[in-house]
């Protein structure tokens, strides 16, 4: 932690003088190595878990392509005419995870797509999806097929 010189903070546990009495205790000195160690890791595997997640976000796009009533924006896409949350509900029962927003706006409209002058009918459809080293073309894949599947089910919902 750095301070710039006359920014005080409050210790969040009291006890000993250790430095300058905002942290008692000795440090962890295992879990400092632990610390380093994953990051060391990380680093080293950082171009390929890159180069995984890109492909793997081409894909997405491609797939998403194929389907009807997809509108898409870097990061995020909108089925058209399906709130988000119905079609959450839909991925989740297909055993997919996807997000309609930040945990943060959790229930409100996104304050990012609202700045980015997208419509509230748009903003209400947003879905964002989320890749991790362990996700894999299959898992895009069945994500496309459920998103089909949702926007047939849903639509015919709809009439």
């Amino acid at each position: 932690l750095y301070l710039r010189r006359g920014y005080h903070i409050a210790p969040v546990f009291l006890g000993g003088g250790q430095e300058a009495k905002r942290r008692p205790g000795t440090e962890n000195v295992a879990y400092i190595a632990a610390l380093a160690k994953a990051a060391e890791r990380m680093g080293a595997d950082a171009a390929a878990r890159e180069a995984h997640i890109a492909a793997l976000n081409a894909l997405l796009w491609q797939r998403l392509a194929e389907l009807p009533g997809i509108t898409r924006r870097n990061c995020e896409f909108s089925v058209d005419g399906i709130k988000s949350e119905t079609m959450l509900h839909f991925l989740d029962s297909k055993g997919i995870c996807v997000s309609s927003g930040s945990a943060c706006s959790r229930g409100e409209a996104s304050h990012t797509l609202t700045a980015m002058g997208l419509a509230r009918r748009r903003i209400d459809t947003a879905l964002r999806v989320s890749f991790c080293a362990d996700s894999t073309p299959d898992d895009v894949n069945a994500l496309a097929d459920a998103l089909a599947e949702g926007i047939r089910t849903l639509a015919k919902m709809r009439r």
